[in-house]
């Protein structure tokens, strides 16, 4: 018979773990490069993540939706994560995404991840099962127990079917370790609501791309936005000016990303992202099964808009003879 974890009686030694505060600003969900053969590159996992810093990211995360978790095996979960703290060497914060349906999985890969030193992890509700609030509050109470560092709880409904609303997440924001929310809640009234709610207690982060200068100009402390992979600064200069109260400059911004952001953040993503990388001179491999490339309309839409975005003429689409 399979046993539920057991929750350590103490939450265990945090002194390690990164405050509140430190969770802020612009945040780059990493995608995972592989090599040729489909195998993890940690290589030019090592590249990105200073490529990032370079630019003046706040953090880092690993093994998230970017990082196509989903494809992963334990191992080399263990091993992207190690790849990424020793290349951030303290730098900024390492964020690791311990994204599953089941608690004991989760709670497995928590302890798994401990020796390697990051700075949090990434938590999703358990997904697919429909649980009750009881049932959501149970699996991070028992993640917490194992994971012994920060946790950062991460609400994406529209793939989870489990929506953190704000009466849980002030209930969550109570459990030791817990120190932000990634939300992906499209409703910007929701996001101003739990934005009041939780201030001073937990760090609310931006999860949408689309939607990162109004949850800023909201009061979100930072975002966690998949197309930093590809034009870190561009999203740094964003934040900055909202933070600075130059309102105008960070809407021109956001609206100069948005037509790239439509185009990218399409069907099999990250893969369209992992394209638009290799264009740009950043190889990272393509996206593993079931992500199909692009279609031919898609790359000249996403290829298009990165050309208009950096004031550069627009792929004709026309076949070289």
């Amino acid at each position: 018979m399979t046993t539920s974890p057991a929750i350590p009686s103490s939450a265990g030694s945090r002194s390690t773990a990164i405050k509140t505060r430190e969770i802020r600003g612009v945040i780059c969900p990493l995608v995972t490069p592989f090599q040729r053969d489909g195998s993890l590159d940690e290589v030019n996992l090592r590249r990105h993540v200073s490529f990032q810093i370079a630019a003046g990211v706040d953090a880092i995360m690993v093994t998230g939706g970017c990082g196509e978790f989903f494809a992963l095996d334990d191992e080399e979960r263990v091993r992207a994560a190690e790849a990424a703290v020793a290349e951030a060497n303290g730098r900024v914060p390492v964020i690791v995404g311990l994204l599953a349906p089941g608690t004991a999985e989760v709670a497995r890969l928590a302890l798994r991840m401990r020796p390697i030193g990051a700075d949090a992890i990434m938590v999703l509700p358990p997904y697919y099962v429909t649980p009750s609030r009881a049932g959501v509050e149970d699996h991070f109470r028992r993640i917490a127990g194992a994971a012994e560092t920060s946790i950062v709880l991460y609400n994406n409904p529209r793939r989870t079917g489990v929506n953190l609303d704000t009466p849980m997440l002030d209930h969550l924001a109570g459990l030791p370790g817990v120190v932000a929310v990634k939300d992906c809640d499209r409703d910007l009234c929701s996001i101003a609501e739990k934005i009041d709610h939780l201030a001073g207690r937990i760090a609310f982060l931006s999860g949408d791309d689309d939607l990162g200068c109004h949850s800023l100009r909201l009061g979100a402390v930072g975002g966690v936005w998949a197309l930093v992979n590809l034009l870190p600064k561009l999203f740094v200069k964003m934040s900055r000016a909202v933070r600075n109260n130059r309102v105008a400059e960070a809407e021109s911004i956001h609206r100069k990303l948005l037509p790239l952001i439509r185009a990218v953040l399409i069907e099999n993503h990250p893969g369209p992202l992992k394209e638009l990388l290799l264009e740009a001179g950043r190889p990272v491999g393509t996206g593993r099964p079931p992500l199909q490339p692009m279609t031919p309309l898609q790359r000249r839409n996403a290829s298009g808009a990165l050309a208009r975005l950096m004031g550069r003429s627009a792929p004709s689409g026309r076949k070289r003879r």
